[in-house]
């Protein structure tokens, strides 16, 4: 009975040593796909967040396309091109009368107090011409006049 019972003692501790193998070997295999599967559910959440950003973005971009839009409609109107047409370029309407204001002491000095320099008014030398300012400066001159 000794030997019989030698022998079912190694086989228990054969096969329990085969069993903690397979339970070894089951565990890294088992760590393996959830590092696999952790290392995945991270980058698919680094996406979700990035997607979620870049769509912040979008409606940004659209509110600030749209607002440019109205700008560019309101600019391109033909009441706003008129109105620039007559400020900046002295134009007028067919039938329409210019009015020009001259002013007979109008000097450097006083023309340098309407902000603008002589080297702008195209002046080469030290000569001075009143003609040589431009309708708009007469106007805010006339009306506005300084001290």
């Amino acid at each position: 009975m000794k030997i019989n019972l030698k022998k079912t003692e190694r086989r228990g501790i054969g096969q329990t040593l085969r069993l903690r193998r397979v339970l070894v070997l089951n565990l890294g295999v088992l760590l393996l796909v959830g590092w696999g599967f952790t290392g995945e559910f991270m980058r698919g959440r680094s996406m979700e967040e990035e997607i979620s950003r870049l769509d912040g973005q979008v409606v940004e971009l659209e509110d600030r396309n749209v607002e440019l839009r109205r700008t560019a409609d309101r600019l391109s109107g033909s009441a706003m091109l008129e109105r620039e047409a007559r400020l900046k370029l002295n134009m007028r309407r067919p039938g329409e009368s210019v009015v020009v204001i001259k002013s007979e002491n109008l000097d450097e000095q006083e023309y340098s107090s309407l902000d603008v320099s002589v080297a702008d008014s195209g002046l080469t030398s030290g000569s001075f011409a009143a003609s040589q300012i431009s309708n708009y400066h007469k106007w805010i001159r006339h009306f506005f006049p300084h001290k």
